[in-house]
């Protein structure tokens, strides 16, 4: 047997197997890490923790649950298994099942779990995750102890050393990191704390319907699959609400629901879940909107060992529930009402516009000189060519993708600076935020803002424009630099692209990770 491969083993039979050797008197010693990229710094933390018992087990992130900006992990974790494998001073290598280290040290019930002394503050916690894995040493018998010894950074290692990006990305986040530090950018973030968000638009419950093609019918050519499973979540404004929600205290969502499909209560317990009031206003003999979309291939099991494939494959189908009559002129006055009651109350105002009853004219014209608030106005296949941002006047930010700014005009042509200027103009816009997909973000304030793409891996671009939207808006509300609001919005909708649809909202420890991942 291979000495290095052998010391590599399952949790579930290193758990059994550790249990053992405790019941001989040894004691085990646990650390837990991502260990991207190997360096002296941790060469000497394993050695320090292989001084305080008798065998020293190492326990890994997967892969999935990395948060440390594009690009990253920048090894494997098979790479980081073999890696620490080879030390001398490591006894067992482990992959964890979860983000944090307490299923590790629950399975391992380690005499001792070492981390390094950057981690004795909870408050400096980089994980934030120290408060529950203390209390699980605790709850299994052991203690936590820390290394003090001179810091090493990979993040910052690989940083500096490791080409990444394209060389248009290099330059861009040299550029940042010459005008904000990681900790200042965090400033930034931290200030979002105190907000007052009203968020108003249609929410729409996204269905991933996951299947397996089996073939065609044998008399027509249409595609045959199997079902497998369909995976709930709470998208359109609900998605907004979710994202702001993991940045701001108190967060407000104002929508409808309709009574021809068994969907509020969903709603109701998923905004209570997080916190978010919601004021819900009902539309008679309409379904609440919901888009189901067929997709092949199967939703990976997060708890799997590998979880690596792709949580979407290809799309076969798209199945649409929307209100089939515009919503009644009493209704439209109702919502404006409630609008005209609300927005006082609150700081600011992001509206999701996505074209499905909430942002009728007069909501439109109930939110005029009111309150700040940011516009999304979004372009779909039910409602393309109709759902246009120039129902909207005197704004303070909008957030849209290119060619929902360039509809109003009815421009292909035209360089995306033109098309900006003009719809600036025309609508008195303040900040205009427009998305290019693969081609990055502009912000057209006093002078234009370029941001790249800052995604190297995407599982799904459903609802990353939601999380520009939300963090973008926030900064500028705050009248934080452009290149802070390009940056922080460019950060969110990376960190969305890397989540299957809805299924979760970027939220501030995540958004953390990534930041310093990339500024460090």
């Amino acid at each position: 047997m291979n000495q290095i491969t052998d010391k590599i083993k399952p949790l579930k039979e290193l758990s059994s197997r550790l249990k053992t050797e405790k019941a001989k008197g040894k004691k085990v010693v646990l650390c837990h890490g991502c260990f991207d990229l190997l360096h002296i710094g941790h060469i000497k933390h394993f050695n320090a923790a292989k001084e305080m018992g008798d065998i020293l087990v190492v326990t890994l992130t997967p892969d999935r649950f990395i948060e440390k900006g594009p690009g990253r992990p920048l090894f494997n974790e098979d790479l980081r298994l073999e890696q620490v494998a080879n030390l001398a001073c490591v006894d067992f290598v482990a992959l964890n099942g979860q983000k944090d280290a307490v299923d590790a040290i629950e399975s391992i019930q380690p005499d001792i779990y070492v981390k390094g002394d950057e981690y004795q503050s909870v408050d400096k916690d980089p994980t934030g995750k120290m408060t529950i894995e203390k209390k699980a040493v605790e709850d299994g018998g052991g203690e936590l102890r820390f290394t003090s010894l001179p810091t090493f950074s990979s993040t910052e290692l690989i940083n500096r050393s490791v080409d990444r990006f394209s060389p248009e990305i290099q330059t861009y986040l040299s550029r940042v990191r010459g005008q904000f530090s990681a900790d200042r950018m965090a400033t930034y973030v931290e200030d979002f704390s105190k907000l007052k968000v009203l968020v108003i638009g249609d929410i729409i419950v996204d269905e991933y319907s996951y299947c397996h093609v089996s073939g065609t019918v044998s008399k027509y050519p249409t595609l045959a699959a199997v079902f497998d499973q369909t995976i709930q979540m709470l998208g359109g404004s609900a998605a907004v609400a979710r994202h702001v929600r993991g940045f701001v205290q108190d967060v407000t969502l104002l929508s409808w629901v309709g009574d021809q499909n068994d969907y509020e209560s969903y709603i109701r317990k998923g905004m209570a879940a997080e916190n978010i009031a919601l004021d819900l206003m009902a539309w008679p003999r309409q379904p609440t909107v919901v888009k189901r979309r067929f997709i092949t291939g199967e939703y990976p099991n997060p708890l799997s060992s590998t979880g690596n494939a792709s949580p979407t494959g290809a799309r076969l189908f798209e199945l649409g529930y929307l209100p089939k009559l515009p919503m009644a002129a009493e209704l439209k006055e109702a919502m404006a009402a409630k609008v005209k009651a609300l927005v006082d109350k609150f700081d600011m105002v992001i509206v999701a516009d996505f074209g499905h009853g909430t942002l009728s004219q007069p909501v439109a014209d109930a939110l005029k000189g009111r309150r700040w608030f940011a516009v999304n106005s979004q372009t779909n296949s039910s409602n393309f060519g109709f759902n246009l941002i120039n129902r909207y006047k005197n704004l303070d930010f909008v957030c849209i993708d290119e060619l929902e700014a360039r509809l109003p005009y009815g421009d292909r042509q035209a360089p995306v600076d033109e098309i900006a200027r003009r719809l600036k103009a025309d609508l008195a816009i303040k900040t205009l935020m427009v998305t290019m997909g693969k081609n990055g973000l502009v912000i057209f304030g006093d002078e234009p803002v370029r941001v790249p793409p800052l995604a190297t891996r995407v599982l799904d671009t459903v609802g990353s424009g939601d999380a520009v939207l939300s963090l973008a808006s926030l900064s500028n509300f705050l009248k934080q630099p452009s290149e802070v609001t390009g940056f922080l919005g460019a950060c969110a909708g990376a960190g969305a692209c890397q989540i299957p649809g809805n299924m979760d909202s970027v939220k501030k420890a995540s958004l953390s990770k990534f930041l310093t991942g990339l500024l460090k």
